[in-house]
């Protein structure tokens, strides 16, 4: 931290130039808002010359603080000589902006241990020099939002398969998540080179020929509501296979015409009868 006594002269040395710099009643009014800056400015060290590293003041006012000080940040280039460039301003805000993607980790204990260690090797990757930030925060965007498909497991298949439907020009961004999982992890998940949409329609047509075949069963085995609701819900609601499960397994089913609903929150799901009498010709 700068002595008090350094930071005061610095302050009078910015009043000062200020004073022959712009409006002196201008600066006047806005002398209290400068103080604040260099209260704040008091916590960074200088440097042995008596300024302070560009990095260092970015990192602790942000792109945004130094925006709001404007007349300071002239002051530091132009009289100090603390250049901050736009290109540094830019890394500022990435890296800023792909801190503050931590504070949308889930709850859950599982993927948000997950998402930290990614997060982790990302930043380890930064600092090495082997990626840029704005490529790490593009990078855990989408295993961010994979991961709240995937509710409090780690993600699986199927929720890569609904995900990229849902984005599809995340499908690249997403191989370094998937890699990840699969490196320390163990968890298997295969990024598609073919679209989402190709291989969510043909998950449609193999969705299409299972109920077929399960209407014409002719003897239904006990199980076979068990069977007949998860792939009822993913055909007709356009869920995956873990969705349809966990509403299953959380909601609550009743009655309903021409089959049932099942209730899980505020939402609603209808699930038609599979019985004979709904059955097609073949």
């Amino acid at each position: 931290m700068v002595p008090r006594a350094s930071i005061q002269k610095r302050f009078k040395e910015f009043a000062a130039w200020a004073a022959t710099t712009t409006d002196p009643k201008r600066t006047a009014l806005s002398l209290p808002r400068h103080v604040a800056f260099f209260v704040k400015l008091a916590a960074l060290p200088e440097r042995n010359d008596g300024g302070w590293r560009s990095d260092d003041l970015l990192g602790h006012f942000g792109t945004q603080g130094l925006r709001t000080h404007l007349l300071a940040a002239r002051w530091l280039s132009e009289v100090l000589g603390v250049e901050i460039g736009a290109k540094k301003k830019i890394q500022a805000s990435e890296a800023r902006r792909f801190e503050e993607q931590l504070s949308e980790l889930p709850e859950q204990p599982l993927p948000r241990q997950a998402l930290m260690a990614f997060h982790q090797f990302l930043s380890k990757r930064v600092a090495q020099g082997d990626i840029s930030v704005r490529t790490a925060r593009l990078s855990f965007r989408p295993a961010l939002d994979l991961a709240s498909l995937a509710g409090d497991q780690l993600p699986a298949q199927d929720d890569v398969t609904h995900y990229l439907m849902k984005a599809p020009g995340q499908r690249a961004a997403l191989f370094a998540f998937a890699t990840f999982l699969r490196e320390t992890l163990g968890v298997n998940l295969a990024v598609p080179k073919s679209s989402a949409r190709t291989i969510f329609h043909r998950r449609r047509r193999q969705l299409e020929v299972q109920i077929r075949q399960m209407l014409f069963e002719e003897d239904r085995s006990t199980d076979f509501d068990q069977r007949w609701r998860p792939v009822a819900l993913m055909y007709f609601h356009w869920i995956s296979l873990k969705q349809a499960q966990r509403l299953l397994a959380e909601g609550k089913l009743s009655t309903a015409y021409g089959g049932v609903e099942l209730e899980h929150g505020a939402e609603r799901y209808w699930i038609p009868d599979p019985s004979p009498m709904y059955r097609g010709s073949r």
